[in-house]
């Protein structure tokens, strides 16, 4: 099924989430929080999360305009 692009809306909603998700890694590399001491990289899991975010707004947008 074809939608509508609004590239500026995905490219917006694909730079809010990304934002959103560094203030989290960077409120979780606090001193006070070590429980990233033996997880993933924060740039791991930033590319990781940049990929899903991809997928989460097309898969999004294709449920919607369905």
């Amino acid at each position: 099924m074809e939608y509508p692009h609004n590239t500026s809306l995905t490219a917006t909603l694909k730079e809010n989430l990304v934002a959103e998700f560094n203030a989290l890694l960077r409120d979780m590399q606090t001193p006070t929080s070590s429980h990233l001491t033996y997880g993933p990289s924060p740039e791991f899991l930033l590319q990781a999360t940049e990929d899903n975010v991809d997928y989460s707004v097309e898969h999004t947008l294709n449920t919607v305009y369905a």
